[in-house]
């Protein structure tokens, strides 16, 4: 197997951030982590963009979904029903989720794991 296809399910602006802040930190960025947004009011030109994303996965390029706020117009975009084994997502994107999961895409089996371990070691109090 591959490693994991990653896909930014954002606001506007805000996946293309995480993307520059990640082009600081590691220079070139792999082809295959890409950032998706509505453009309008209207979902249905993101959802038919998702539905051939989620589609096209398989063992050999399976993908993961990293979704910023789930119930919000990004998140309602996901179709309602995905039955593809090779798709997973997880909500709540933060910085350091995300440099687990450009560190980690390899393992497809617990990827979904360590990123939610990478997202709860990054937070934390000042005291």
């Amino acid at each position: 197997m591959s490693q994991a296809r990653l896909l930014l399910l954002t606001h506007r602006g805000l996946g293309a951030a995480f993307l520059e802040v990640c082009t600081h930190i590691y220079g070139a960025l792999p082809d295959d982590l890409e950032a998706l947004a509505p453009e309008g009011d209207d979902l249905a030109p993101l959802r038919q963009g998702l539905v051939e994303r989620i589609t096209n996965a398989n063992a050999q390029s399976p993908l993961l979904i990293l979704c910023d706020i789930r119930g919000a117009s990004p998140a309602n975009a996901l179709p309602a029903h995905n039955d593809n084994p090779w798709v997973a997502v997880v909500y709540g994107l933060n910085l350091p989720m995300l440099l687990r999961a450009l560190g980690r895409r390899g393992n497809w089996q617990d990827l979904c794991a360590e990123v939610l371990e990478g997202a709860h070691a990054g937070i934390h109090t000042a005291s």
